[in-house]
């Protein structure tokens, strides 16, 4: 998983109005119910996302589904693959973790030859 955010692939998510590039993932678990993730019972796991905004540093606390991340993961291998260096993912509904969409293409994409007729 930390190599999603490695390899020359940058992870940026934007949700309401804010721009955050990834770079650290971390596997966490709920020991208790002080953790700000209400919606996991205590010995599962979430995932704390750490990275850069307009502020400065700053996290992000994910109980996304284990779909979601497989085409996350799904989708670097295709970014890669194509020479991209970032994907974007953006946020769906606001009360569904699971709802992003995700966005990529090459750095430098050839030009389409020109239509000719």
């Amino acid at each position: 998983m930390d190599a999603f955010v490695g390899n020359g692939v940058h992870l940026t998510i934007r949700d309401a109005g804010s721009q955050f590039t990834v770079h650290t993932i971390q596997i966490m678990e709920k020991a208790n119910e002080s953790c700000p993730v209400k919606q996991l019972q205590v010995g599962d796991r979430f995932l704390r996302l750490l990275g850069t905004d307009e502020k400065g540093e700053a996290a992000i606390l994910c109980n996304w589904s284990e779909q979601l991340l497989q085409n996350l993961l799904e989708n670097y291998t295709h970014a890669k693959e194509a020479g991209c260096t970032e994907i974007l993912m953006l946020k769906g509904e606001p009360d569904n973790p699971d709802n992003w969409l995700l966005l990529w293409k090459p750095e430098h994409q050839e030009k389409p030859p020109p239509y000719i007729t």
